[in-house]
């Protein structure tokens, strides 16, 4: 009987975020209220309607701001690990933007991403363990169900809430114009759309292995100053995922928190392919992954540590 009421009617978490009604099979999702209350307090809504220059916002402060910085330990090996293992990689989506805006964190934003090449991304997977200086930083895929993408991610052991995320791309298998990487784009979306009807959740291993009969449709390895692609196990939302080769190669630096860190060629014509206006306020400012959840004092001391390191 508990059975059958809970298949008409319940009440779960979703996320940190958010909770999940299921009502005769209709799911509803709808914010927690530690979250609303914490999504008001957010004061770069107040500069987004006075149409403050972005440029010049104020970092974050509070737990934002110290998990930002907790999350700048996790960057600074991720760049050890490279060094040693001679892999290039770039800061990448929020990191570039925001190093590029704000020379640092986009202020509402709380996690890091980078890009590479597959041909290090796989490396990284295989040797990131054996030349890491911190045994509390792993590596592993994250596989997310509902868009039947598969990621690597950078964890601490200790605080599975603080990560870094690690984007693939592959060459593509031509040199295209501007309008036929707009058009191979929705080729591809398309591709991956009927893809993944057939992929069901086994391991990440497994899943990230099914990807790679994908991308032979339309990546070619062996290539070299070719496009570069965005990696289709990721299911990304923008309109263009092809990008000339050099508008990535060769890379350059950038400053992020007062430190620099390799960067794409062409940042300016890569922000614009991927957000428009880079310069100006997004639809909605929300806060970052983590930066609502009450952290326990262990927690807290956690990424004090990291943060002095």
């Amino acid at each position: 009987m508990i059975n059958l009421l809970k298949n008409i009617f319940s009440i779960s978490n979703d996320s940190e975020k958010r909770k999940l009604i299921k009502l005769l099979g209709f799911k509803i999702k709808f914010p927690k209220l530690y979250y609303l209350k914490q999504r008001k307090q957010n004061p770069y809504l107040k500069f987004k309607k006075e149409n403050f220059d972005t440029t010049k916002l104020p970092p974050a402060t509070g737990q934002v701001r110290e998990i930002q910085l907790a999350g700048l330990y996790l960057l600074n090996e991720l760049d050890y690990v490279c060094k040693q293992l001679n892999l290039e990689y770039w800061l990448d989506f929020g990191a570039l933007l925001g190093a590029v805006r704000h020379k640092g964190f986009i202020p509402w934003d709380d996690d890091i991403d980078v890009g590479m090449m597959r041909e290090n991304y796989e490396i990284l997977m295989e040797k990131f363990d054996s030349v890491k200086k911190d045994d509390d930083l792993y590596v592993k895929l994250h596989y997310n169900p509902s868009s039947k993408s598969v990621l690597l991610k950078m964890y601490h052991k200790k605080f599975s809430h603080l990560f870094l995320d690690i984007f693939p791309y592959d060459f593509f298998n031509k040199k295209l114009s501007e309008d036929e990487q707009l058009k191979y784009t929705e080729v591809c979306k398309k591709i991956r759309k009927n893809f993944i009807k057939k992929i069901n959740f086994t391991t990440e291993a497994e899943v990230y292995e099914k990807y790679k009969t994908l991308r032979k449709d339309f990546n070619n390895p062996n290539l070299q100053n070719m496009d570069v692609i965005w990696g289709c196990d990721f299911r990304h939302m923008w309109k263009k995922f092809i990008h000339n080769y050099e508008t990535i190669f060769p890379l350059k630096q950038i400053e992020f928190e007062g430190k620099l860190y390799p960067c794409i060629n062409n940042h300016e014509k890569y922000l614009k392919d991927v957000y428009g206006n880079y310069l100006a306020y997004p639809k909605k400012i929300s806060l970052g992954h983590i930066m609502y959840i009450p952290l326990e004092p262990e927690e807290k001391k956690l990424i004090q540590g990291l943060i002095k390191k």
